[in-house]
């Protein structure tokens, strides 16, 4: 049985950092994932739409900035430093922070595609054994530790009908999650009214991308947010020390109550929309209002209520969140839920290995990412993109990224990352001094 210091399951953007820094650092590593390659978010590749966060929210820059797999060290891989410099704009396109990740998936050989985890269990003497099924085998390695980045799942979280419920076939045929946008944008774009419903950046980016492909005067266009407006990802410079170590530190000494509060309060850092896609939503409102109004029903502050099917149409009745006493019924030959996602289910995957949970049921992580266990094992489990509750809205940031990773391989390797927790913030989150309450 081979053996290997950590095993990677899911190879999306954040297990690829930890791959990334696992091969500069010298440790042995193996990271598997089902699909056949690396992707990203593939239905939702809109032209033009770009990154929310920086460049230097690559893979391994804001741990390591002279690593050879940064971000400008694929620009110059592919002759295209100079052109990004003249270009003057920090954020890339979606499409092309896809191809960097596929370009260091080319240059690592510690990744196997195709190779689909099936148990993790305690191993005899120490550390996990990890079954995986890859080319119709199943094969079987010891690591001694693992880290977990399975990723999410889309989740519609819209409220059918019974009668909608058992008509899951037809409605299917009208009904996508925003996930599956670019799957089905032929024969969206070819129904007479379409309704987009939840409020974040991806149901911004798939209204825009109706709006500009439908003919002027007849969009038959609807959008329901449950959000009390169409809000502005918070940007200020002060705003984003949110997404540092400080704060994620500074997050992880409040009392559980306290974190599920914020984090509840705090979703126009991580669930609105770029300031960009909504000033182009606003453009092309205006463009189309010269000659006439728009076909075009903007709703915030809306909750739908129901949603129906009768006769080969989608009913959704909707409540104005700020007028209970108010509410609406429109008729769609489609929908697109940008209803969010959930973090996948990696229970299912540990055999005689229990971890912790706290009040909501979300998973207990401590400070160096290790999954709390409730079952005594020599070992560690990391997570990605699983911690909301203990880390706070930096938990899915990009821009965390290559900082989280890092952190794990330290605790692996038993180095100091002490230094890289300082120097983020200017603001000091923690109230500290002499005054007296």
């Amino acid at each position: 049985m081979k053996h290997f210091d950590l095993v990677g399951v899911g190879v999306g953007p954040f297990n690829l950092s930890t791959a990334a820094l696992c091969d500069s650092h010298g440790v042995n590593s193996l990271f598997l994932d089902r699909n056949p390659g690396f992707d990203w978010h593939p239905g939702m590749m809109i032209d033009n739409a770009k990154m929310q966060v920086p460049f230097l929210a690559d893979l391994v820059s804001l741990a390591e900035p002279a690593h050879e797999l940064s971000f400008l060290s694929y620009l110059h891989s592919h002759s295209r430093l100079f052109h990004f410099y003249f270009h003057e704009d920090i954020y890339p396109t979606r499409r092309e922070y896809v191809d960097y990740c596929q370009w260091v998936t080319r240059q690592l050989s510690n990744l196997r595609f195709g190779a689909e985890v099936t148990r993790i269990s305690p191993a005899p003497g120490g550390g996990f054994t990890v079954e995986y099924s890859y080319a119709g085998d199943c094969t079987t390695v010891h690591a001694s530790h693992v880290v977990l980045g399975v990723g999410t799942e889309p989740t519609i979280t819209l409220p059918f009908s019974e009668r909608a419920a058992s008509n899951t076939g037809n409605l299917e045929r009208h009904i996508c999650h925003s996930g599956d946008y670019l799957t089905r944008v032929d024969e969206i774009s070819a129904a007479k009214h379409v309704c987009v419903v939840g409020s974040g950046q991806s149901g911004a980016e798939v209204f825009l991308d109706q709006l500009r492909r439908r003919p002027a005067g007849n969009e038959r266009l609807t959008w329901l947010t449950r959000s009390p407006a169409i809000a502005p990802m918070e940007h200020s410079k002060l705003g984003l020390e949110h997404f540092t170590p400080e704060y994620m530190a500074y997050f992880q000494t409040l009392p559980e109550s306290a974190r599920h509060r914020l984090f509840a309060e705090q979703w126009q850092l991580y669930k609105a929309i770029s300031d960009l896609t909504i000033s182009n939503i606003f453009d092309e409102l205006y463009r189309r209002s010269v000659c006439d109004s728009p076909d075009v029903h903007i709703h915030p502050a809306t909750t739908v209520t129901e949603v129906d099917f009768h006769d080969g149409s989608i009913q959704i009745w909707a409540r104005d969140n700020d007028d209970p006493r108010v509410s609406a019924a429109f008729d769609a030959d489609f929908v697109i839920a940008a209803t969010g996602y959930r973090p996948r289910n990696f229970s299912e995957l540990l055999f005689g290995i229990e971890f912790s949970t706290d009040s909501v049921g979300a998973p207990r992580v401590d400070s160096h990412h290790r999954l709390r266990l409730s079952t005594e094992v020599t070992g560690n489990i990391y997570t990605h993109n699983v911690e909301h509750s203990t880390h706070g809205v930096g938990t899915p940031d990009l821009g965390l990224t290559a900082w989280r990773s890092l952190r794990i391989i330290t605790d692996i390797t038993g180095g100091d990352i002490s230094g890289s927790n300082r120097g983020g913030a200017f603001i000091s989150f923690e109230l500290s001094g002499d005054g007296r309450v």
